[in-house]
C-alpha cells in the first residue's frame, strides 16, 4: 500500500510533464527521460524520507563556541538540523528549513551532554514537496580547556614526579618524553601526578596533554605544559681531606655524574658556602687560622632552566682548626709575669712558653687563660707565646699562636697615704705606713683579688706585705735618655731634625744599635721642597734650616728604620709598627717600609699598653705642647713620588708647632705622660689632656720598633 503522499507526488508529476511544450521539431524519444512507477494504496499518508547517505566529519572544538559549516551544492535550496547527544538514537530537531550553510551554537547548549552528532538535511523543493538529498553528520567532540598554572616536576636520584592543575574536561593526561624534535609517549594516567623513574644525573623535558575520551575519538587539548628539569645526581663519596695546614685545607672525594659540585663550611652558626667546582677537588683557604670547621659537599645536576637539582649531602669531614688566642694585658710583677689571653672557641688546653736565656722554654700546659711566671728578673722584658691546643682522632692540633713582650715592673704609685698589711686583709698586721705618692717595688703577681704584693721599705726586700689596690696607682718609666737634636751627640746639630733624633734615641738608646741622627736625616730620608710633596713620604723642607713648617711624618720615619736597619743587616730581628691616622689616604706603594703592621693612631690606653709591653713610642704632637694652630695650607700634586695616590691636586694642612720626640712613661696618679724630648736632651712629663690636644691634631702618629 503506498503512501497516499507519494501518489500525490507522482501524480503532481506526470501533470508538470504533460502540460510542458513541446516544440515541433523534437520528439519525447529526443530525451531520455526516467520515469518511475509507484504503486498507489487506497489510503496514502506523507512521510519525509531519508537522504540517501551523510558525508561524515568530525569537530574537535571547545564547549565555550561552536559554529557548524558544510559544503553548500547548487541543488541545495534549504536544511533540516537534527542531532544526538552522547551517541544516543534518539534525534532531537535543532532546526528546520533553515536557509544558510553555517550555524553556531552557545555554550549553553552542549549543557546536555559530552558529545554530539549533528545531521544536516539538505532538500528542494518540488512543488510543495522536499526532496531530500545527500546529507552530512558531523560529529563534535569537545577539546579538554587549556592547561593554565605551572607544570611542576620535583625529582631525586631515581625518578622525576610531575603535577599539574585539574583541566576542565579532561578525562585522562598524556606524558611525553621530549629529545629535541622528537617525543615519546611514556604514559598517561587519569590523576593529576604522574611518577617517571629515571637514572641519576639526567637531563628530562616533559610535555603533558590532556585528553578528551570517547567511544570513537580522543581529542587532545592544543594547550599544553612543557617542562625541563633532572634528576639528582648520587652523593658525592669519600669525602676527606687530601691536604691540610694552618690556613688551607684541601678535600677531595669520589667523582660522580652532575654538573657541579656545591662545597659547604662551618665554623660557627650555620653552613656557608665557600666554593663550587665542577672536579671533584676544592682547596680552602684562610687569610688567618680560624676555628673548629665542618665541611661537606653535595653533587649538583642543572637543568636546561638553570634549576639545580640537589644530590644528597656527603659525610661531614671535620678539621680542627683554633682561632690565634688574643693576648690580653698582662699583669706585672717585679720578679713575675701573669700572661692573659681570650677563650679560643675548641680549644681544650694552651701551651704556654717565654723565651729567656736565648731559647724558648719547655711548654707550661694549662686549662686556664692565664699563667703566671715566677723568678724572673726585675726590669727586664721578657717574651711569651701562647698557642691553644685540641686534639682530634688522637692527633695534637694547634695554630702558630700568639706572642706578647712583657717588662717586669717594680714601681707602683700610692695615690694615699698606705697601710701595708701582713696579710691580704685589714684585720691582719700592719707591718707598713706610707706616704701619699710613694714608689712601691712590687713583689710577684698576687692570686688575692683587689691586693698588691709589695716589699716593705726598708727592709732590703727580705719582708713582703699587701697594699690594697685602691690605694696605687699605674705607673711605667722605660727611663730612655734623649739625643739633643741641637747638640754634638750623634752628629751635628739639626734645628729642625726632631724626627731623625727621636729615631737615633730609640735604636740607641733602647735597642743599642749606634747610629748618628745626621745619618738618618741625610741618608734614609728624601727631602721635599715646601709643596713639592708630602710629608708623609719625604722630609718637608730641611732639617737643617728653620722656616717654621719643616718636617717629615711617621710612615716615612718608618722607611727610614727599615733602609737603616736593613744596611746593619739586622732587619728581621725587629719588627716595626706605624700607627696613623693618614693610613687611609698614604699610598704605601711609595713607600718601602718592609714588613710592618699599619693601623690607625692610638688612644691613651694603647699608648700605655705599648709601654707596658716596654715598648718606646716615636711620637708626633705639638712643641713643648703648645695649642695647635694652621701653619699654613699647600696644594700637593696627587700621583706624584711623594704624593698621595689618584690624580688631581689636595690640600695639605700643615699643623703647627710640630715636633717629634719619644714616650718614655706615664704615671695615673699625676696624671702625665713621661717623654724623652730631643729638643734639648732632656726628660720632661706633660698633663694627659694637653698631650692629648696636639697628639690628636698631628693626626695620633706613633712609631713602635720592637726587637723581636
Amino acid at each position: 500500500m503506498m503512501n497516499k503522499r507519494i501518489s500525490a507526488l507522482i501524480c503532481a508529476l506526470c501533470l508538470s510533464f504533460s502540460a510542458l511544450p513541446v516544440q515541433a521539431d523534437e520528439t519525447i524519444d529526443q530525451e531520455s527521460v526516467s520515469v518511475v512507477t509507484y504503486e498507489t494504496a487506497e489510503v496514502q499518508e506523507e512521510i519525509v524520507p531519508e537522504p540517501p547517505s551523510y558525508a561524515e566529519s568530525v569537530l574537535y572544538a571547545k564547549a565555550d563556541n561552536v559554529t557548524l559549516s558544510w559544503d553548500r551544492t547548487s541543488d541545495e535550496e534549504k536544511y533540516d538540523i537534527k542531532y544526538t547527544v552522547n551517541s544516543g538514537k534518539t534525534f532531537s530537531t535543532l532546526k528546520m528549513d533553515y536557509e544558510d550553510n553555517t550555524f553556531s551554537l552557545s555554550s549553553g547548549f552542549f549543557n546536555q551532554g559530552s558529545c554530539f552528532d549533528f545531521y544536516i538535511k539538505p532538500y528542494k523543493l518540488v512543488g510543495e514537496q522536499k526532496s531530500y538529498l545527500d546529507g552530512y553528520k558531523i560529529a563534535v567532540r569537545f577539546v579538554p580547556d587549556d592547561m593554565t598554572g605551572k607544570l611542576n616536576a620535583v625529582s631525586n636520584s631515581t625518578s622525576v614526579t610531575l603535577s599539574w592543575d585539574k583541566v576542565n574536561k579532561a578525562q585522562k593526561y598524556k606524558i611525553y618524553l621530549l629529545d629535541g624534535e622528537e617525543e615519546t609517549l611514556v604514559g598517561e594516567t587519569t590523576a593529576l601526578t604522574y611518577k617517571y623513574n629515571a637514572a641519576s644525573a639526567q637531563k628530562l623535558t616533559f610535555r603533558v596533554v590532556p585528553v578528551s575520551v570517547y567511544d570513537d575519538y580522543e581529542a587532545a587539548s592544543q594547550k599544553t605544559l612543557t617542562v625541563s628539569t633532572a634528576t639528582a645526581p648520587k652523593p658525592a663519596s669519600g669525602l676527606k681531606i687530601s691536604k691540610s695546614t694552618d690556613k688551607s685545607v684541601s678535600l677531595t672525594w669520589d667523582k660522580t655524574e652532575c654538573t657541579k659540585y656545591i662545597v659547604y663550611r662551618k665554623t660557627t652558626g650555620s653552613y656557608q658556602i665557600i666554593g663550587m667546582p665542577t672536579t671533584n677537588s676544592f682547596t680552602d683557604s684562610f687569610s688567618k687560622n680560624e676555628g673548629h670547621h665542618i665541611y661537606i659537599v653535595r653533587a649538583v645536576m642543572t637543568d636546561d632552566n638553570g634549576k639545580d637539582h640537589n644530590g644528597a649531602l656527603s659525610a661531614v669531614v671535620k678539621k680542627n682548626f683554633l682561632k690565634t688566642p688574643v693576648l690580653k694585658d698582662s699583669i706585672s710583677g717585679l720578679n713575675a709575669i701573669r700572661v692573659c689571653w681570650n677563650k679560643v672557641e675548641g680549644a681544650q688546653y694552651y701551651k704556654v712558653f717565654i723565651y729567656k736565656n736565648g731559647a724558648w722554654s719547655e711548654p707550661v700546659i694549662t686549662k686556664s687563660l692565664f699563667y703566671t711566671f715566677e723568678g724572673l728578673d726585675s726590669k727586664t722584658t721578657y717574651l711569651f707565646h701562647v698557642k691553644p691546643c685540641v686534639k682530634s682522632d688522637g692527633k695534637e692540633i694547634t695554630t702558630r699562636g700568639a706572642s706578647t713582650k712583657v717588662v717586669t715592673d717594680s714601681r707602683l704609685r700610692a695615690k694615699t697615704n698606705y697601710v701595708i698589711y701582713e696579710k691580704a686583709s685589714t684585720s691582719s698586721k700592719v707591718l707598713y705606713r706610707g706616704d701619699y705618692g710613694d714608689i712601691i717595688q712590687q713583689k710577684g703577681i698576687t692570686d688575692v683579688s683587689g691586693w698588691y704584693k709589695v716589699y716593705v721599705p726598708g727592709t732590703a726586700k727580705a719582708k713582703v706585705g699587701y697594699v690594697r689596690g685602691g690605694q696605687i696607682a699605674a705607673y711605667a718609666d722605660l727611663g730612655i735618655k734623649a739625643i739633643n737634636q741641637n747638640g754634638w751627640e750623634g752628629g751635628s746639630p739639626m734645628v729642625m731634625g726632631c724626627e731623625s733624633a727621636a729615631l737615633a734615641t730609640v735604636l740607641q738608646n733602647q735597642h743599642g744599635i749606634s747610629c748618628s741622627k745626621n745619618d738618618i736625616a741625610n741618608n734614609y730620608t728624601h727631602w721635599v721642597s715646601h709643596g713639592a710633596g708630602d710629608p708623609n713620604y719625604a722630609f718637608f723642607g730641611s732639617p737643617y734650616v728653620y722656616t717654621g713648617n719643616d718636617g717629615i711624618y711617621a710612615p716615612a720615619i718608618a722607611q727610614a728604620a727599615n733602609w737603616f736597619l736593613s744596611d746593619k743587616k739586622v732587619r728581621n730581628n725587629y719588627q716595626i709598627d706605624i700607627h696613623t691616622d693618614f693610613n687611609s689616604t698614604v699610598n704605601w706603594r711609595n713607600l718601602s717600609v718592609g714588613s710592618v703592621n699599619r693601623t690607625s693612631g692610638l688612644d691613651l690606653a694603647g699608648i700605655k699598653r705599648e709601654l707596658n709591653k716596654g715598648h718606646a713610642l716615636i711620637v708626633w704632637f705639638t712643641t713643648y705642647n703648645a695649642s695647635p694652630r694652621t701653619g699654613g695650607y699647600y696644594t700637593i700634586k696627587a700621583g706624584g713620588k711623594y704624593s698621595n695616590a689618584g690624580s688631581g691636586s689636595y690640600t695639605f694642612r700643615w699643623v703647627a708647632p710640630q715636633h717629634c720626640a719619644v714616650i718614655t712613661g706615664f704615671d695615673d696618679l699625676t696624671q702625665r705622660i713621661t717623654i724623652a724630648d730631643v729638643i734639648n736632651g732632656s726628660t720632661v712629663t706633660y698633663p694627659y689632656s694637653t698631650f692629648m690636644n696636639g697628639y690628636n691634631a698631628l693626626g695620633r702618629q706613633t712609631v713602635v720598633i720592637d726587637k723581636k
